[in-house]
């Protein structure tokens, strides 16, 4: 049985079930906003800034500022009922020279940790999300093997630092779109243009640094800040289902299963089972561009929960793309094919919630703690955000009913933002940002949220209010 009729099948069952006669989340459910250092501090110097600077992408500037306002931020968040706060640290700033770290920067790192605290909020700490130092940036980024020990030594000068205050750790959040964006369509600073044996290098040294990043961390990081284990590692993936453009096409269906087990799972058989396919094969037998598959004992293991960032899904066709192992093709751009239903953020990504689910019940498999850490629509009109979360979070809680171990959804975000190659230009906020004067104001969205965190369930009268069945049926 294929993995995509296996979780066809799975899926059949759990909709089959009774719908549960409470929309309550588990008690202790994490509710939380998701943020990166880079898309809301403003006033950073990394490779990635040298590229906006170059022209590569939208002007940088100040951001939200949340590095001179997060404790309104920490408030803004406490006040929507939140209990967590995803954020990072920027690599640049802690180590701006190799072996050289900066304890004015690490300083402020820990007056924002202890001020969420103070707001009641747990941290959720990515150590590196999507950006590097410049001196990284220099010597080839990711592709160099000597990046894995650099990684090391600036993790473990960091959950030494501030292990007190932190139990959840992610080493690098959404591995597969660095390494692709990278290797593949030029969309990082020094990136590549279709150039499959630079992917399959990075995505080994990611693999590695991760893995080493755990050890890493279990080591440094001996003090509970919440009193349960001291540190918890996360793998953060960015997924989502893939499906065929033509479900009568054979060669379709079998570019939608290789684009999800290349997209979605690489990195999780990797730093779960150690499992290493840098063909995208299906077996470990080979020698691929001088590096070794099979399964390697120090990648196996080393992941304690699953961080899931869902925004959309996408259908595939059976075409040579950027891929050529997998041979397949992401219907974008002039590319139209499948049965969307018609309903979009500001970015063009559809409003899919079943997939939400589909995924917490595909990444089951590996019996790991999950958790949402993004989820998000741009919309600055806010039209589609109030039942984009209801809808959302709907389908979430039915996952937590039918038995699956997700502990919590991270809404992304907090605050309109940089977001990358867009600029400031969407706008994934509960609060609008007036990036002129940094003023944050509450859309109604927000309310929503907070009515649903602070019940710990969905209420009926927002599932009636909020309930759109062409995208997402009762």
């Amino acid at each position: 049985m294929t993995n995509r009729l296996f979780l066809s099948v799975l899926l059949v069952a759990a909709c089959s079930s009774p719908e549960p006669a409470s929309r309550a989340f588990p008690k202790g459910f994490r509710w939380g906003v998701s943020t990166s250092a880079f898309q809301v501090e403003g006033g950073l110097q990394n490779d990635y800034a040298d590229w906006a600077a170059a022209g590569r992408a939208p002007a940088y500037g100040n951001a939200t500022d949340t590095w001179n306002r997060y404790e309104t931020d920490a408030r803004l968040a406490a006040g929507l009922g939140m209990n967590t706060y995803r954020m990072s640290i920027e690599w640049a700033r802690v180590e701006p020279v190799r072996g050289t770290f900066d304890r004015d920067a690490l300083a402020h790192y820990r007056a924002m940790l202890q001020s969420l605290r103070a707001n009641g909020l747990r941290p959720f700490v990515t150590l590196h999300h999507y950006t590097n130092p410049r001196w990284i940036a220099a010597e080839d980024q990711w592709i160099r093997d000597g990046v894995v020990e650099d990684f090391r030594r600036y993790v473990s000068f960091v959950a030494g630092e501030l292990g007190d205050l932190v139990d959840d750790w992610n080493a690098m959040n959404e591995p597969m779109v660095y390494a692709t964006a990278f290797a593949l369509l030029n969309g990082m600073p020094g990136g590549r243009i279709n150039d499959v044996p630079v992917l399959r290098k990075v995505m080994r040294n990611i693999a590695r640094a991760h893995a080493v990043a755990y050890d890493t961390i279990k080591a440094a990081d001996t003090r509970s800040a919440d009193g349960g284990a001291p540190a918890t590692v996360w793998m953060v993936q960015a997924a989502g289902p893939f499906l065929p453009g033509d479900s009568d096409k054979p060669d379709d269906e079998r570019a939608a299963s290789a684009y999800d087990s290349f997209w979605n799972r690489w990195m999780a058989e990797a730093l779960v089972f150690g499992r290493v396919d840098l063909n995208f094969d299906g077996d470990l037998a080979d020698v691929v561009d001088g590096m070794t598959e099979g399964v390697f004992d120090d990648l196996k293991g080393r992941v304690d929960g699953i961080g899931v960032n869902y925004y959309a899904r996408t259908f595939v066709v059976g075409a040579r793309g950027t891929l050529p192992e997998v041979n397949a093709l992401p219907c974008q751009g002039p590319l139209q094919c499948g049965e969307k239903n018609g309903y979009e953020g500001d970015n063009k990504n559809e409003v899919y919630p079943p997939g939400i689910r589909e995924l917490l019940h595909e990444f089951a498999a590996y019996r790991l703690p999950m958790m949402i850490t993004e989820n998000g629509v741009a919309d600055a009109s806010d039209r589609i955000r109030p039942s984009y979360v209801v809808m959302h979070l709907l389908q979430v809680q039915r996952a937590a009913a039918e038995g699956l171990d997700v502990r919590g959804y991270l809404h992304w975000s907090l605050l309109d933002n940089y977001e990358w190659l867009f600029g400031y230009a969407m706008r994934f906020g509960l609060f609008r940002v007036d990036f002129d004067t940094q003023e944050r104001a509450e859309r109604p969205s927000a309310d929503v949220y907070r009515r649903i965190a602070r019940a710990n369930a969905v209420p009926d009268d927002l599932v009636r209010a909020h309930d759109i069945p062409a995208i997402d049926p009762l």
